[in-house]
């Protein structure tokens, strides 16, 4: 009987585990959340602001460039790993700085109508939102399936910065996620064929959903904020394995220009959203 009761405690206590863990998670989230605005509420530090862009559209556009010759310290970096393909630095970005207007360009699309077309059906639509160095709205091309206008034309590519798998909980990186809060377990994580996507390719299966606390560092200084994210693995084993969504675009560091800088939250499926981060 004895060994029965010292059994069933043993059980109780494993069960127990996740729920507690989930309490302490919760519990620091608490404390962190006045701390960590969400994104969209003001969020400063001594010197800079970051405030969310007016953006037309709803899927901010990606464009490959080249590697400029201030990565390559990040590319001596990858080569080291054994799977240099998870530490490389991306070659491209989703903003244009116009190097004679000084102006700054995000290209975005959507499905509107084409009230060109009787039948009423759905179009895509490409815009070009023109912004200058303090955020505001300065012009805006659109068309539907194409851009005519040679609007690249004297601009640079601001590259992304957050690697491909990033180090996420690497305190000395620019974009640093400090704590992930549990909010929801996706059930379809439990299915053994999860992730095998479509005929289009594989996509993300998270086994949480929840919010992430950022700390992001520019110029000796730290941006504090929270957005959705999500995370793989049951136990929390894996400390990097997010996805947040999220790309840190800014100047060639040869420039040596902090700010503007950028913040691009691009989900999957929703609402594209941009903010520029810029001096006070």
């Amino acid at each position: 009987m004895k060994r029965m009761v010292n059994i069933l405690i043993v059980l109780l206590a494993i069960i127990a585990v996740p729920f507690i863990l989930i309490l302490v998670n919760k519990m620091k989230a608490r404390n962190l959340q006045k701390d960590y605005p969400a994104l969209g509420q003001p969020i400063e530090s001594e010197n800079f602001v970051l405030v969310e862009l007016k953006l037309k559209g709803k899927t901010i556009e990606y464009f490959h460039g080249e590697y400029g010759s201030d990565r390559s310290q990040e590319l001596d970096t990858a080569l080291q790993h054994l799977e240099p393909a998870r530490y490389w630095p991306k070659n491209g970005g989703f903003v244009h700085y116009d190097t004679v207007k000084n102006q700054f360009m995000i290209a975005t699309n959507e499905y509107v109508k084409n009230v060109k077309r009787p039948e009423g059906l759905l179009d895509e639509q490409k815009n070009i939102c023109y912004f200058d160095e303090s955020g505001k709205p300065v012009g805006q091309i659109s068309n539907f399936y194409s851009i005519k206008q040679p609007w690249q034309a004297n601009s640079v590519l601001m590259l992304d910065y957050v690697p491909n798998f990033p180090q996420w909980k690497n305190k000395s990186a620019e974009l640093y996620l400090k704590h992930f809060e549990i909010e929801h377990f996706e059930t379809y994580w439990l299915t053994p064929l999860r992730g095998m996507g479509s005929p289009n390719g594989a996509g993300p299966a998270p086994a949480w959903s929840g919010m992430a606390y950022y700390d992001l560092h520019i110029a000796g200084e730290t941006l504090r904020f929270r957005s959705p994210a999500t995370k793989d693995g049951f136990m929390f084993l894996e400390s990097n394995d997010f996805e947040t969504e999220l790309a840190y675009c800014k100047f060639p560091r040869l420039l040596k220009k902090a700010a503007p800088a950028f913040l691009i939250y691009g989900p999957r499926f929703g609402q594209g959203r941009a903010f520029i981060i810029k001096h006070k």
